[in-house]
């Protein structure tokens, strides 16, 4: 959501009302610091601002406070095991974000078209410095099938280790947040286990080259 609003945040006035099921109210406090957190992550994340001030800034908590550290970058969202699902599953959707859903998914398309080339640029520096292939392989019979690469991980001999190279690189990355919901219930799934605790994401950007994949590809073959 901070992602469609983050280019048009001129269009949320100080009073704006959105429309729940009953009546207008005012947007809810829990709301509006969620969306001002997408904000701050979104421009924070930016090449320059990270460059310049959050970059620095992270590598000084790190080495300060690890602990800090990983509370800043790990999960946001703390798990509960509850009977009924949090109300906020049932709010109605507010027209300002729905005006900036409409925006967005026209771009869709070139968005996904820029990230495919991305992600076979990864791709292709990944296969010549690790000698294998690092990206998922789709039926080539069925044009319907084909893969955003929204997310790009790969497998890392040791994780916190691959993480840390990186980070002094400059490259600040990791696993996924996401909960393991299977272990919670006591279901062994490998694959689920496999992919938080040794695969790392790759950063897709259009500033980074080929060039830079291969270097970002090298730090992590040589991470023990």
């Amino acid at each position: 959501m901070g992602h469609l609003l983050q280019r048009r945040i001129n269009c949320w006035p100080s009073g704006w009302k959105w429309k729940s099921r009953n009546t207008e109210s005012l947007i809810p406090a829990e709301l509006q610091k969620i969306i001002q957190t997408t904000l701050i992550w979104n421009i924070s994340l930016r090449k320059t601002s990270f460059s310049l001030f959050v970059y620095p800034l992270l590598w000084l908590i790190k080495n300060l406070n690890r602990e800090k550290f990983e509370q800043i970058l790990g999960a946001r969202i703390k798990f509960h095991l509850q009977n009924r699902l949090p109300d906020y599953y049932f709010e109605d959707i507010a027209s300002i974000q729905s005006e900036m859903i409409s925006v967005q998914l026209d771009k869709l398309d070139k968005l996904l078209s820029l990230r495919i080339h991305y992600a076979k640029l990864a791709a292709e520096a990944g296969q010549s410095i690790l000698g294998r292939g690092v990206a998922p392989s789709l039926s080539k019979t069925d044009s319907r099938r084909f893969h955003t690469f929204w997310q790009f991980v790969v497998p890392v001999k040791n994780l916190s280790n691959a993480r840390d190279a990186l980070f002094r690189r400059g490259v600040e990355t990791g696993a996924t947040n996401l909960f393991n919901l299977a272990a919670v219930k006591k279901i062994e799934l490998a694959k689920t286990k496999e992919l938080k605790e040794s695969h790392i994401f790759i950063p897709l950007h259009g500033h980074i080259s080929e060039k830079k994949y291969q270097k970002i590809f090298k730090i992590i073959n040589e991470a023990k």
